[in-house]
């Protein structure tokens, strides 16, 4: 009963976070409308957390990218997390791997993407 209960805990910490980078995302976006010539980046990532190597090294990979381009925001998502809000943005991007991101907004690139082969597509400043 004490693992359920932790399990119970950890999915509605879980809900909790991924409605409030949705709620972030959406404002990000909102932004991004108004300022369309913004330098930022915004990364939606979609992860397996189930023995998935491609899924954690693309962590890695973003964790550097924002470590190093000040302008980016990673918004992560569980793909087979059961919460509507995910599901809702799972299903308007047609995610069917992971990983996944989508790039400000449009681009999307499915499975695994190195550094050096993701930073040409990132907004620089000038």
């Amino acid at each position: 009963a004490k693992k359920s209960s932790h399990q119970r805990v950890y999915d509605q910490l879980k809900r909790k976070y991924f409605l409030l980078e949705m709620g972030a995302y959406i404002l990000r976006k909102e932004m991004f409308d108004s300022c369309p010539e913004s330098d930022s980046n915004v990364f939606l990532f979609f992860y397996d957390t189930e023995e998935d190597q491609d899924s954690l090294n693309q962590g890695y990979v973003l964790d550097n990218i924002v470590q190093r381009e000040k302008n980016t925001v990673v918004f992560s998502f569980d793909k087979d997390f059961n919460e509507t809000a995910v599901v809702s943005l799972i299903n308007y991007y047609n995610v069917v791997k992971t990983p996944t991101l989508i790039l400000n907004f449009d681009r999307k690139i499915e499975g695994y993407i190195p550094e050096e082969s993701l930073v040409p597509y990132l907004n620089k400043e000038d």
